[in-house]
């Protein structure tokens, strides 16, 4: 009898452990869910009012490694009421830009811009009003030349002249650029960003050493390939977006 009652309380006693054990198990569990829940809502708080990423300029600290010139659709500027869009060049080293002309009439879409051969600039409206121009950086001089429907601007990240390719991917409150070339990839960018941050509109050197990149405040980024990636600012876009096409 005596067996029995010591068998019983032993098992009354062991029942007892293992619901207390479930019991802090699922309290630790519990615990656990909330921090996680709490972190990630803070995460995505956090993003919601977290301001655009600053990034050093090179208009004041100039890289030589950086050869070439970048064209691009600048600002828009008010003239008698209207916004009349512009194109501008500027180093791709760094330095003050230089407006080339300002349409006569708004460019809501931008001119799609491409490099000669012979090194001049053409200019072709994507809007309703038909014309494209053709500059000569050295002298100056704008010819106007026939329209030609040019093809539609690419906001897509795009493939490097060796068939490189970035792409763009988030994860809590954070932007990450990828590199990948063949079966190699490496992290070319990684920054705590706002929900509405993004990188679009990319132009590739010819060389793929580096590219330009156009943000969601209207700045122009360089950003290297190389094994020390660095991101900076070429042109301060202002409040609006700075480039619908950017062309070496």
């Amino acid at each position: 009898m005596a067996n029995s009652l010591i068998q019983r309380n032993a098992g009354a006693t062991s029942a007892f452990a293992g619901r207390s054990v479930r019991l802090g198990t699922a309290i630790v569990a519990g615990v656990v869910a909330v921090f996680i829940g709490y972190f990630l809502l803070v995460g995505d708080l956090n993003s919601l009012t977290r301001a655009y990423p600053t990034f050093a300029p090179l208009r004041s600290n100039p890289d030589t490694s950086l050869r070439g010139t970048v064209a691009y659709n600048a600002l828009p500027i008010a003239s008698h009421g209207k916004k009349l869009g512009c194109v501008d060049v500027v180093s791709a080293s760094g330095g003050s830009p230089r407006q080339l002309f300002c349409a006569n009439q708004p460019m809501a879409m931008g001119a799609a811009l491409n490099w000669l051969t012979d090194g001049r600039l053409q200019a072709t409206n994507r809007g309703q009003d038909h014309w494209s121009k053709i500059v000569n950086l050295q002298t100056g001089m704008i010819e106007e030349t026939t329209w030609v429907k040019p093809p539609a601007s690419t906001s897509n990240l795009a493939t490097g002249p060796g068939g490189e390719k970035v792409t763009e991917s988030r994860s809590r409150g954070r932007l990450r650029l990828t590199l990948t070339k063949g079966s190699a990839s490496r992290v070319l960018l990684s920054i705590a960003v706002s929900r509405d941050y993004s990188l679009n509109n990319l132009a590739w050197s010819p060389d793929g050493k580096w590219f330009i990149a156009e943000d969601s405040a209207g700045q122009l980024l360089s950003i290297t390939t190389g094994s020390k990636s660095s991101t900076r600012l070429l042109i301060d876009g202002g409040t609006e977006p700075a480039a619908t096409d950017i062309t070496f």
